[in-house]
């Protein structure tokens, strides 16, 4: 700060980063309520636009397989008795395939799941016959990274057969499970297919049937629903496939007369 008999000033010294326009943003916020709009500016530094990495703006990141499947399904389970307000004592969770573990531990009941089958997915229009069983072309891209290589993306689908098993120390409550278990994956079928499943669909309800472990009557309802989800696999070829070099003498003169 200067001073004098008149006059004040006062100097303040700032990073020259901050006095930077270079790759500004504009970002235009609009008020659906009004007809105005205001127009806000940020410093948005991007130093190199090829290693940009959109993942954080997908609605989904994980590819969609068995083990994805499953997890949604737990996780729907769970919500939906968030949601019905179920106290800890009576809730169902999701296992894998059932008896592995005392019964005792999972309360009144549990529902269990199992592998019934995987298969490649039959390609006809009546998904009755033309089984796709290879890879076939699903896109190509260029990575700089490497940049004498087509990345080639193929994909093959799978079809899979989920059975979940309602088990129950009761007849009565396990036969309400499996309706209400029915009815919550056919509503959100919709949250596998956001998740990259290709098709969910309800296939059918088994017989009900019954087992007497250790003296404990365990009843059971078995239901049956089938996925589909797609395998990839990722192929690197060249661009540049051949080169050509040709070898040969010159004289001295030859090379200055070619401005070598």
């Amino acid at each position: 700060m200067s001073l004098n008999s008149t006059t004040s000033r006062i100097i303040e010294s700032v990073s020259a980063e901050l006095l930077d326009e270079d790759g500004l943003m504009e970002v235009e916020v609009i008020d659906y309520g009004s007809a105005a709009g205001e127009t806000y500016e940020t410093p948005t530094k991007i130093s190199n636009p090829f290693n940009f990495d959109p993942r954080r703006f997908l609605p989904n990141c994980e590819i969609m397989d068995l083990d994805r499947f499953v997890t949604i399904a737990s996780e729907l389970i769970a919500d939906a008795q968030d949601r019905e307000g179920t106290v800890e004592d009576e809730r169902v969770i999701l296992v894998e395939d059932y008896p592995a573990e005392e019964f005792s531990r999972f309360g009144e009941e549990v529902v269990a799941w199992k592998l019934i089958e995987r298969a490649p997915a039959n390609m006809s229009r009546d998904a009755g016959s033309r089984p796709q069983k290879g890879y076939t072309h699903y896109y190509k891209v260029r990575s700089p990274k490497h940049p004498n290589k087509w990345l080639e993306v193929e994909a093959r689908p799978l079809d899979h057969i989920i059975e979940f098993q309602c088990w129950s120390k009761s007849a009565r409550l396990a036969n309400r499970r499996a309706l209400w278990l029915e009815r919550l994956l056919v509503n959100h079928s919709w949250a596998f297919l956001v998740q990259g499943a290709d098709r969910v669909r309800f296939e059918k309800r088994l017989a009900d049937w019954y087992t007497v472990p250790s003296g404990q009557h365990l009843y059971v309802r078995p239901l049956r629903f089938s996925f589909r989800a797609y395998e990839f696999r990722i192929k690197a070829n060249p661009v540049v496939k051949h080169l050509t070099f040709e070898a040969g003498s010159m004289t001295s003169s030859e090379l200055n007369t070619k401005g070598y």
